[in-house]
């Protein structure tokens, strides 16, 4: 587990691709260190990995149907993560922007600014 969080705060400090996020970083030390081969419920060194749609319902490919996330709920899901920092208002994102904390090429959907 400390591993884990030493890598995170090592190598993801948010303005990164989706493609090198937290879930992508945890899944590498687990597959390097503790021999992950299969997604899906299971416990490894007492830290309990859940199926995909417990927390991620909506998949990376589905990202722009976040609107519709209630067509990816199954009875198993308790969080649905939105991808894109889609929770943030268009102000909140052009903050972060201008204030050097969020790369624009890493926002979606691109906002159109006038």
């Amino acid at each position: 587990m400390e591993l884990c969080y030493n890598s995170i705060l090592k190598q993801f400090d948010g303005t990164e691709a989706a493609n090198v996020s937290a879930p992508q970083i945890v899944t590498k030390l687990l597959k390097q260190h503790n021999k992950l081969s299969s997604y899906g419920l299971q416990s490894i060194d007492g830290v309990t990995l859940y199926p995909k749609d417990v927390f991620y319902p909506i998949p990376w490919d589905k990202v722009k149907q976040t609107k519709d996330y209630k067509n990816f709920v199954t009875k198993d899901t308790i969080a649905v993560h939105m991808w894109g920092r889609t929770w943030l208002s268009k102000e909140m994102m052009l903050q972060m922007i201008d204030d050097g904390k969020l790369k624009e090429q890493y926002i979606f959907p691109p906002l159109k600014v006038n």
